[in-house]
């Protein structure tokens, strides 16, 4: 049985005298069905729903900085 595994990699750089932020979730998944469905699952619909909640988690980190100035 294959082991499941998760990596980020968050890239930030300047622009426009702010950031560009750019992130990458690798995820895989235990090898038999169960793994198969999620990585199904994980592929129609992981970007909408993690993309949407990085936004999130990145407007809220902007505000916090804006208050703290």
């Amino acid at each position: 049985m294959t082991p499941a595994a998760s990596s980020w990699e968050i890239r930030a750089t300047p622009k426009d005298g702010g950031s560009q932020v750019e992130m990458a979730w690798i995820r895989e998944f235990k090898s038999g069905p169960r793994g198969t469905f999620f990585a199904f699952l994980f592929g129609r619909l992981g970007d909408r729903l993690f993309g949407k909640y990085a936004r999130d988690v990145l407007e809220n980190l902007e505000k916090l900085d804006q208050d703290a100035r």
